[in-house]
This record gives C-alpha cells, structure tokens and sequence, in this order.
C-alpha cells in the first residue's frame, strides 16, 4: 500500500454511519450487496457513478453515528481506495482500520478539493496532490503498523476470504496498537526528561556565570 488516485465525491460535514449505508440494508453482511447501497440516502447516483480506485472527501465527522464495521466495509466494497476528510468520528476511524479501507485527515485538503477533482494520496508521505488544481497538501501520513493491517486485509479481499481473517487482524491491530501506543508515550516522556535535563544545565550554567561575575 503506497498510494492511491480516483476522481473525487465531496460530502459536507457529520455524514453519519447510517446514511453511508442504511440501517433498513444491515440484514446482509455481504460486502456485495452492501456495496449496492452505499451511500444511497445522501447520494442516490454515488453506486452508479463511482469506479474503482475513486476517492470520497468530507469535511468534519464523517462517520458518526453507530460504531457498525457494516459502513467502511459498504465504501471499501464499491470500490473506493480512500476517504480523506477534516476529521473523521473516532469509531468509524478504528473500524476502517480493521477492514483495510485507507483514511487520512488533512482540514486544508477537505475543504479545498472539488467534486470531480482527480487526486493522488500517497500513503507513505501523507501527502494529498489535487492533479486537476496543481495543488499539493500535507496530510497525516499513515504509520507503519496501519499499512501493515491494511495490507493484510487487502490481500484476504482479493482473496474473496475476508471471513477468514477476522480474528487474526483483531489480534494484530491489539498487539501493533499497544506497541504504536507505548511508542508514542516512550517519545513523550523522552521529550520530558530532555526538558528537564536541559532546564537544570540553563540553571546550573546560569548560577556559575553569577558566580564568577561576584568574584
């Protein structure tokens, strides 16, 4: 997973789980079927005009609502390769996550990229580049452990066994996770300790300098 590039779907802001895929649809866990009615209550010509590879853009809290894997694995199976929006409500972030649908947040690029724009993500980097405006942002570039869990997934829908893969990537996304977790925290309490570090020589360099001037 290094990049992806689709024409663009442009949605406003709070577009919620059961709009992605209604609730009256949940009695099927097929990604087929679900597919077919992606986004049918918000935009009733998406299913028809979507091609693989396209891209759906949003601005703030996309994916509110109900905590269902039913909404990411709809937009995963219609064929889109990524979502990128201002922010993304955090169930819908997790979930997407698990089932391999790539999403990242980057306010400037949500609110500036059209309708219709053709758009390149790269994965690796972040960065966001709207071809048809020749314009380029800075996103939130995917860590190491997520691409690990996307590619994972990926492979077992091309592989037409998604069922089969379910425990193995709820246990790869608990163990990567926690280690993401404990990494960001090690470099926290690195930073701390630095600033302390270096509080106490400013001091110490400080009081031999008064030192020296009393003498």
């Amino acid at each position: 997973m290094q990049s992806a590039k689709g024409t663009v779907f442009k949605y406003g802001d709070n577009v919620d789980t059961d709009v992605i895929i209604p609730a009256r649809y949940l009695n099927s866990s097929d990604p087929a079927e679900l597919a077919t009615h992606c986004m049918e209550d918000i935009d009733k010509e998406f299913i028809q005009k979507v091609s693989k590879g396209d891209i759906i853009v949003a601005t703030k809290n996309f994916g509110c609502g109900s905590s269902r894997e039913h909404a990411p694995i709809a937009i995963k199976a219609a064929g889109v390769s990524c979502v990128i929006a201002e922010t993304f409500a955090r169930i819908f972030y997790r979930n997407a996550i698990n089932i391999g649908l790539p999403i990242i947040e980057c306010p400037e690029a949500a609110q500036a990229i059209e309708a219709g724009d053709t758009v390149e993500v790269n994965f690796d980097t972040g960065v966001i580049t709207d071809v048809t405006k020749g314009t380029t942002y800075q996103g939130q570039a995917f860590p190491e452990f997520m691409q690990k869990i996307i590619a994972l997934v990926e492979t077992s829908w091309q592989s037409g066994d998604w069922n089969g893969v379910g425990s193995e990537i709820l246990y790869l996304v608990s163990i990567l996770g926690a280690l993401y977790a404990v990494s960001l925290l090690a470099g926290f309490a690195f930073n701390q300790i630095m600033a302390v570090v270096t509080q106490g020589s400013l001091k110490k360099m400080r009081e031999a300098m008064f030192n020296r001037m009393q003498r």
